[in-house]
């Protein structure tokens, strides 16, 4: 089983309990289409380890800011002093119950 955490610009958060495995495209719905793009270095959500996934090509589309994705991504990046980019549109985080459930991620 897999925890989806999709995160809106807006703040909004929603969470949904998915069975495994996780298509491709059911990701895809959250992010409203688009080229998925694996979210550097974002590994932690809470005490969880996980994937993140956004639209590749959110700041093209000129989706808004998401300032809370964005937040969570700096902690995960917390020693380093520079901060690469800002993330867009909505993200949907992955955490799952198992590690032999994350590696098949």
């Amino acid at each position: 089983m897999y925890t989806v955490t999709t995160i809106h610009p807006n703040g909004e958060r929603v969470r949904e309990i998915v069975p495994a495995p996780l298509p491709i495209g059911w990701i895809k719905e959250r992010l409203a289409g688009g080229w998925l793009e694996l979210i550097p270095q974002f590994d932690t959500y809470g005490d969880s380890a996980c994937v993140v996934f956004g639209d590749e090509e959110a700041k093209l589309k000129s989706l808004a800011m998401n300032p809370v994705a964005t937040y969570l991504w700096y902690a995960c990046l917390a020693p380093e002093p520079f901060r690469p980019d800002t993330l867009h549109g909505p993200l949907v985080i992955i955490t799952a119950d198992t590690a032999d459930e994350m590696e098949a991620l």
